[in-house]
């Protein structure tokens, strides 16, 4: 049966909300298909009553059976008001399906036109979104509710324009939709076709009148989105609509700053003028030469946050910029208001080959900045946001991390100062007691935060490096940023084993942070329900007080009352993860082991965007996790809500070695997601060109360079 519901796609810094559809299991066995067929063949009005209680006329509708239909609405005729598991009637399907004979049939027997699925989708929602144009006419001629909202709040008219289909999008306009309609998020159906880049969508709704002054929740105009996000095509639209000279040239260079390169690209498409940072960030080499040229000085100005055009060529990773401004006498050690240097940009954004230029040039490897960062902790903050974008599914965050690695070996190789917080990130144990043998004063001293190593490694995880902490004589009290111990950050963490090591060596169960709140209320408010009853077991109090007043019992009642009493905050809370699915999305293999020693079957849970445990081990690159959920049952062919498969993943990631586990599991090469794409047009779309050649010779070596594993 079917439903679309939204699914978060992260972009920079906001949230794109994106329709998907899911397949549930139907009510019935698939043979049910048969028997419909069965049904109209033979006329047998006795089977059909049978069947009607079990889903059948859902099965009718999404295929058409006309005949099967009507047997089945002589027999029963409230079976049109009959839901599946969702919540659909037989008119969701049979819309969504595009089957207009069998939608005809259904309203002429009284199915509801406007009824709501769970997700609160009518069936001209599903139609829309099907891009069902026959069926959408018919559904509007039958007085369905053109503005009528989902769960999310969202119209038919936001559906169409996320399909980019201006047909649709003009006869949902031309029969009075709403063209300022918002959804959740503040959400214009402008502000979808900007976060979706379409633009001739977006043309379309431009001469209807939509408004780029309209805002969303964070405040941001369709305009603003499109610097925000990066999109190219409708950021040149909107730009194009500006009269002043001066507002586009702003807009080119908080589109440069932001790194989406192709979308100023667009806007210099349109005649933008750029100046000397936009064209430094850009590398547009014989603009800038000649610009130089004239006016010399310009390679030492500074925008308003105190950057030069070197920090801009940094930022952008553009090498052939920064030779020249070398060249023209910048200063490589240049501060801009945050005391970051170009070499900090650089590490930051995993720009190898530009840190290397600039070191080159005598860069301060060592540099700090205002919160006392290095370019080495920068590369590591950008290794490990790449990781974590890794497990939200970005396929794109694999060549982040690649690149992150590399910054940071050049960084170690070049002299980078190395201190004890760098070995808890890099879980390089025999180097950290190493360096602890040499300054025992080390395990005492604080990052730019205001944390220890011991806290540190306690949010990580890393028990070994824990007990090691311990062990040489750190204390599990000590107060970091915000006056939270060790304890209250593995608590947050969801870290049991962690909690279990520090309470042994003498942490307190009921330590204050600087807000009142205890180790207890922060896995409360944090979802870790396994670390809540740890420390309950541990004899946390739940009844002391936060500075506000709430305690940790507090906030576990009001959770679980959101849950029973509060169906509108819902969507909200299904987008948190179940325990297994955050533990793989941290790699943390031993407490993942122990879950899945208590319930095999969480191996193949979904989360409220159906991503299996296996479909986060793969984005994550997690061999290790891969294999441990295999061998536990993980089904390598359930569907995320998009329709990928962990294969899917592995094959825009371009790891060979998890692909060829899954293969081996059982992956099927020939699923298709809802744009119909195969594992191999996915790692086409991400230009892998070796997991091309793997997959087209059938997940087998082509050639002996495939055939090693990565």
């Amino acid at each position: 049966m079917v439903a679309v519901v939204s699914e978060p796609v992260r972009g920079g810094n906001s949230i794109e909300y994106a329709p998907r559809v899911s397949s549930s299991e139907p009510l019935v066995p698939m043979n049910n298909r048969t028997a419909c067929r069965w049904i109209g063949a033979l006329g047998m009005s006795a089977l059909a009553g049978a069947l009607a209680w079990a889903g059948a006329i859902h099965d009718a509708a999404t295929n058409g059976e006309l005949k099967a239909l009507k047997d089945l609405i002589a027999t029963n005729r409230g079976a049109v008001t009959e839901r599946d598991a969702e919540g659909n009637l037989a008119l969701h399907l049979a819309a969504a399906a595009g089957r207009a004979d069998a939608v005809s049939l259904l309203l002429e027997n009284q199915s509801d036109v406007a009824a709501t699925n769970k997700n609160g989708l009518t069936p001209l929602h599903l139609a829309v979104y099907r891009v069902q144009p026959s069926v959408a006419r018919l559904l509007v001629e039958k007085q369905a509710p053109i503005d009528a909202t989902d769960i999310l709040g969202r119209t038919p008219l936001h559906y169409a324009v996320t399909t980019g289909d201006v047909t649709m999008t003009q006869f949902l306009l031309a029969h009075g939709a709403n063209i300022e309609a918002k959804a959740k998020g503040g959400y214009t159906p402008l502000h979808l076709a900007t976060l979706w880049d379409r633009k001739d969508v977006a043309s379309l709704l431009l001469n209807n009148g939509a408004s780029m002054t309209a805002k969303d929740a964070n405040g941001l105009t369709p305009l603003q989105l499109a610097v925000q996000e990066g999109k190219p095509e409708v950021l040149a639209l909107l730009a194009a609509r500006l009269n002043i000279a001066k507002q586009k040239q702003d807009l080119l260079r908080e589109t440069v700053r932001s790194n989406h390169l192709a979308a100023a690209s667009a806007l210099l498409g349109i005649g933008v003028e750029p100046d000397i940072f936009s064209l430094a960030g850009l590398g547009q080499m014989e603009l800038m030469t000649e610009l130089l040229r004239v006016q010399p000085n310009l390679t030492h100005t500074k925008d308003p946050e105190g950057d030069t055009p070197l920090h801009w060529a940094a930022r952008s990773g553009q090498t052939n910029s920064a030779s020249l401004l070398l060249a023209k006498g910048a200063e490589v050690d240049a501060r801009n208001k945050l005391k970051l240097t170009p070499l900090h940009l650089a590490a930051a954004n995993a720009h190898r080959a530009m840190a290397e230029l600039l070191l080159s040039n005598r860069a301060d490897i060592n540099a700090a900045d205002k919160n006392g960062r290095t370019a080495l902790s920068l590369a590591w903050a950008a290794l490990n946001k790449a990781r974590t974008l890794a497990a939200d599914g970005d396929a794109a965050a694999s060549n982040t991390i690649v690149a992150a690695q590399a910054t940071i070996s050049l960084l170690c190789e070049k002299g980078a100062s190395v201190d004890l917080f760098s070995h808890i990130l890099a879980g390089d144990r025999e180097a950290a007691a190493a360096l602890i043998q040499r300054d025992p004063n080390a395990i005492h001293k604080r990052n730019h935060k205001g944390n220890q190593p011991l806290h540190c490694a306690a949010n990580a995880g890393d028990l070994d490096f824990v007990r090691l902490l311990l062990d040489k004589g750190a204390d599990p009290n000590a107060h970091g940023q915000d006056k939270q111990t060790p304890l209250h950050l593995a608590a947050a963490a969801g870290k049991i084993a962690v909690a279990e090591l520090l309470l042994a060596k003498g942490a307190q169960v009921d330590t204050r942070d600087e807000l009142g709140r205890t180790p207890l209320y922060l896995a409360v408010v944090n979802d870790e329900t396994g670390m809540v009853a740890f420390l309950l077991a541990r004899k946390a109090d739940p009844n002391m007080r936060e500075k506000t007043g709430k305690t940790p019992a507090h906030q576990a009642s009001r959770r679980v009352s959101l849950l029973l009493t509060a169906p509108e905050i819902s969507p909200i809370l299904a987008y948190q993860s179940p325990p297994i699915h955050r533990l793989t999305a941290k790699d943390d293999f031993k407490e993942l082991t122990n879950l899945l020693a208590s319930d095999r079957a969480l191996a193949n849970l979904k989360d409220s965007f159906g991503r299996t445990p296996l479909h986060l081990a793969a984005a994550n690159g997690s061999k290790k996790t891969v294999a441990l959920l295999l061998e536990r049952g993980a089904n390598p062919n359930l569907q995320r809500m998009t329709r990928c498969t962990p294969l899917h993943t592995a094959a825009a990631t371009g790891d060979i070695e998890i692909a060829r586990m899954l293969l081996a599991a059982g992956a099927r090469l020939t699923e298709r997601d809802q744009r119909g794409w195969t594992p191999l047009e996915w790692a086409q779309n991400a230009k892998k060109p070796q997991m091309q050649e793997f997959l087209r010779a059938g997940g087998k070596p082509a050639t002996q360079g495939t055939s090693r594993m990565r």
